[in-house]
């Protein structure tokens, strides 16, 4: 299984914002943070390699995806129905000692149309879920049991291992 994942976690984020806003049903950062998981199972089970690099970890409330979280956690709880563009990319010049930002424009192109059907049959399974019942569920899951140690890495041989036995529950399914 190849770790590196196929694609940057923002852009799959935003794909999925956008996507959501386009079926009329705008989504909140948590629920954005449970579709990243099972939109990764899908793509370890299915494809055999993870949709994006980024590591999932288990929070109080569930899978998380950092990266994700810190770009949209100023939407609290409010609904993310902003169309998105692309991000801006903070780093140290450390010639000049200064933080500079870089504008990464999105490019919905760059996901492939088969990854685009994964990702949207995942989204489409969990569209009229409320957030918190896809955070009892995926707590409810052995990859992020209740009791399992919390700020730790999900691993991506967990989430293969639990979803192959599992396949259902990444589409809905109980």
């Amino acid at each position: 299984m190849d770790e590196k994942g196929l694609y940057n976690a923002i852009d799959i984020a935003q794909y999925v914002i956008n996507y959501s806003i386009e079926k009329g049903k705008p989504i909140r950062n948590l629920k954005l943070q449970k579709l990243m998981y099972y939109i990764q199972a899908a793509f370890l089970v299915e494809k055999n390699t993870p949709c994006f690099k980024e590591s999932i970890i288990n929070w109080r409330h569930g899978p998380v995806v950092k990266e994700v979280y810190d770009k949209y956690k100023d939407y609290v709880d409010d609904v993310i129905d902003d169309k998105q563009y692309g991000y801006y990319d903070l780093f140290l010049d450390k010639e000049k000692f200064k933080f500079k930002a870089n504008f990464i424009e999105f490019h919905p192109e760059k996901i492939s149309n088969d990854d685009k059907r994964v990702i949207n049959e995942v989204v489409d399974s969990f569209i009229d879920f409320d957030a918190w019942t896809l955070v009892y569920r995926t707590l409810d899951e052995d990859p992020c049991k209740a009791d399992s140690k919390k700020d730790e890495i999900i691993s991506n041989e967990s989430i293969k291992r639990y979803f192959e036995e599992n396949k259902d529950r990444i589409y809905a399914g109980t």
